[in-house]
């Protein structure tokens, strides 16, 4: 079986081993030709690019955020010690918004060929200026890139400008805009609190409301009176019930004298003065009948006239006990007709407290309305007048740290940089032009690579001689004599 064959039955070689630094090495060598020649294209080309770069200068300036003391405590932000990193990025934005980006514009740059004929201009200072912000010292840094250094201080001097004045006006439209809401809203205030008051005033002239005590009033007083004298006048009849109910039951005793007996135990009669006087002008003359009936006999005038006399002061006792009587039943119901009258009253007096209570409810309600609207004109003036000083003050959150100034040299032009990227893309270029002549070229060289190709051990190798003679009839079979050894070999 030849070589061929071999080759074609025996299996696929395994996969290549990877390169090392050492093979790169070698690859470049035995092309060092191509390589060379890639190398030194990159390189031209590489140099060419960087000399085609256009310079740019760049001028910088910083601005710092005021946490600094007020001059007024009112114009101060009450949470200004506590805002996030967002208050440094708003500062930010309106660095980079349109109108400063303009006026900047307008103020240095309008002399730069790039910028002629560009539709937008504005677009491309937008890419030439660079913001930056740090949190721990509150400065804002400001970059902006021209192709002339005094162009680029002079556009960066017009940045910054434009932005304080795009800042202070800021800052006059919403002190202007704060005064003249303010002063609206404190006018409507005012006369809100007028008309709160006057509505209060009518009302308390049309209620009659005197006093705002809902218990120490004069109908309050008047009623706690009437309450009283009820209370005096239920007393009274209940005495005056238990003296009708005793005349009452002495009434219902048989017999005058009995009955008049009866009635004069009961202290009401027996302590009025006409009873009184009539007992007494009783019990004197039955004194005298008494001394008349020892000297006269009962027959005798002087004894019927005394009898006659007793019998006629007996009917008077007895008419002044029914005078008694009837007046003490006539009081009792003139009392509770008087009591009658007065429950009436105390029902008509408590209503009208009751509706004098109500009407100092909703007089009251009228004086939270009227306290609510003093208070919200009084928080209005003084805002207003806040407003006012502080629209008189040039207080800016953010001032100028560092005036602008420009670099010496471009900073997008780096010799040392750009020469070592010119060498790395040669050198890649290089290596990769190497590496594609190696994959391209299909002969085989070195006994490893035969090794390598044919999974077969090298039986022997004959050196390459060049101008070597042709063996044979001819030729002497022991000259090249390396050749000659190979093959005994």
């Amino acid at each position: 079986m030849d070589v061929q064959e071999r080759m074609n039955v025996t299996s696929a070689p395994p996969s290549a081993p990877p390169l090392t630094f050492k093979d790169l090495a070698m690859i470049a060598w035995r092309r060092k030709a191509a390589a060379a020649v890639a190398f030194a294209v990159a390189l031209t080309v590489a140099m060419v690019a960087v000399q085609r770069i256009t310079p740019l200068y760049e001028a910088q300036a910083s601005l710092t955020v005021d946490r600094s003391r007020q001059a007024i405590d009112f114009a101060a932000n009450p949470e200004f010690g506590t805002l996030d990193y967002g208050l440094l990025n708003i500062q930010k934005e309106m660095l980079l918004s349109r109108p400063v980006l303009e006026r900047a514009y307008q103020g240095g740059l309008t002399d730069n060929p790039a910028y002629e004929g560009l539709n937008d201009p504005v677009a491309l200072l937008s890419k030439r200026v660079f913001v930056k912000t740090n949190r721990d010292s509150w400065v804002i840094q400001v970059s902006l890139r021209d192709e002339d250094r005094d162009r680029a201080k002079r556009g960066l001097d017009a940045l910054v400008q434009g932005f304080m004045a795009r800042q202070s006006e800021r800052i006059v439209d919403r002190s202007r805009g704060a005064v003249e809401f303010l002063t609206t809203q404190t006018d409507e205030s005012r006369k809100g609190l007028e008309e709160a008051r006057l509505r209060e005033k009518d009302f308390r002239r049309e209620k009659g409301i005197q006093s705002i005590d809902p218990n120490q009033n004069e109908l309050a007083q008047r009623l706690n009176g009437m309450i009283a004298q009820k209370v005096e006048l239920e007393r009274q009849i209940a005495g005056a019930s238990a003296i009708v109910e005793q005349l009452h039951a002495a009434q219902k005793v048989e017999g005058p004298a009995e009955r008049v007996r009866a009635l004069l135990r009961i202290n009401e009669v027996n302590a009025n003065p006409l009873v009184a006087e009539q007992q007494q002008q009783l019990y004197a003359m039955e004194g005298e009948r008494v001394q008349l009936a020892e000297r006269y006999l009962e027959k005798h005038p002087r004894m019927l006239e005394i009898e006659q006399r007793l019998n006629t002061k007996r009917q008077q006792l007895e008419d002044a006990v029914g005078i008694v009587v009837a007046s003490s039943e006539a009081r009792a119901r003139t009392m509770a007709i008087e009591l009658e009258t007065l429950s009436a009253s105390i029902d008509d007096q408590s209503a009208k407290l009751s509706t004098y209570r109500a009407d100092l409810i909703s007089l009251f309600a009228l004086g939270e309305e009227s306290l609510l609207r003093l208070r919200l004109f009084d928080h209005l003036s003084t805002r207003l007048g806040e407003e006012q000083v502080a629209s008189r003050l040039e207080a800016r959150p953010v001032s100028l740290l560092n005036p602008a100034t420009a670099s010496n040299g471009p900073v997008n032009v780096q010799t040392p940089l750009l020469l070592l990227i010119a060498l790395v893309v040669g050198s890649v270029a290089a290596l990769a032009t190497a590496m594609a002549r190696e994959a391209l070229d299909r002969r085989v060289r070195g006994v490893e690579q035969i090794e390598e190709l044919t999974a077969l051990p090298v039986l022997g190798s004959v050196p390459r001689v060049d101008a070597m003679l042709p063996l044979g009839r001819g030729g002497d079979a022991d000259k090249p004599q390396e050749v000659a050894e190979a093959y005994r070999g």
